[in-house]
């Protein structure tokens, strides 16, 4: 089970880090960068097959429902936005990953605008 030694590293990566942080919060900090960047590696080969399938996904479905590739814009720019937001949060820097979740929250209403509004055309359509 993959999700069982990635689950394991994150762990011990944390326990470590705690434990060096009163210590070393210099090696504390650059442990739970590694850590992290040792799990996403681990997950890499998933995620890159994940974007083929969502891919694919949106060609097929882009000519049926045009907001499929924007509903997949979305996903992505709330995954980015978060990971980035929870990896300043790891670096100290809580006020910066606030600021990034933020404007991930923005980019991601502007996006869901005109599907919003193609969503309440289509109502008053059937009203």
């Amino acid at each position: 089970m993959e999700i069982v030694k990635i689950a394991g590293i994150g762990l011990v990566g944390a326990v470590l880090a705690i434990l060096l942080k009163k210590q070393t919060p210099e090696i504390s900090l650059q442990l739970s960068l590694a850590t992290g960047l040792v799990i996403t590696l681990l997950v890499a080969e998933r995620l890159v097959e994940s974007v083929t399938v969502l891919r694919a996904f949106a060609e097929q479905y882009a000519q049926v429902y045009a907001a499929v590739g924007l509903m997949l814009k979305i996903v992505g720019i709330a995954y980015v936005s978060e990971s980035t937001a929870e990896l300043l949060r790891d670096a100290g820097q809580s006020a910066v990953g606030a600021k990034v979740e933020f404007a991930g929250r923005v980019v991601i209403v502007s996006l869901s605008l005109p599907l919003l509004s193609e969503f309440a055309q289509a109502v008053m359509e059937l009203i």
